[in-house]
């Protein structure tokens, strides 16, 4: 599994929720991925994971965590070697909140 993460920077909240739109999951105040389920990307497509709430919160992709600040941001390339591949969401002390298929 190959993750990784990066900001876009230079860009406005708007700019990136547009750029992003078809490859976005938000995070609620009691930490429910929206959407949670039926989600498939190809395989090395980015994603922005949006927490919605004034707190922050952690985000687990397979196990491996993420810190996503209050109204923050984080966007994540997802890339696996074995497809398809399922990756399973976290978030704080919530599991399997989500998935997402990764596929060819």
């Amino acid at each position: 599994m190959a993750i990784t993460s990066r900001k876009d920077t230079g860009l406005t909240y708007q700019q990136v929720v547009d750029k992003y739109q078809n490859t976005r999951l938000q995070f609620s105040q009691n930490c429910q991925a929206l959407p949670a389920t039926g989600i498939t990307f190809k395989n090395g497509t980015s994603v922005m994971f949006d927490n919605r709430t004034a707190e922050k919160h952690i985000i687990s992709l397979d196990g491996t965590g993420y810190v996503i600040g209050p109204y923050g941001f984080i966007i994540l390339t997802l890339s696996y070697k074995t497809l398809p591949h399922t990756v399973r969401i976290d978030c704080d002390s919530q599991y399997n909140v989500g998935n997402i298929l990764i596929q060819k």
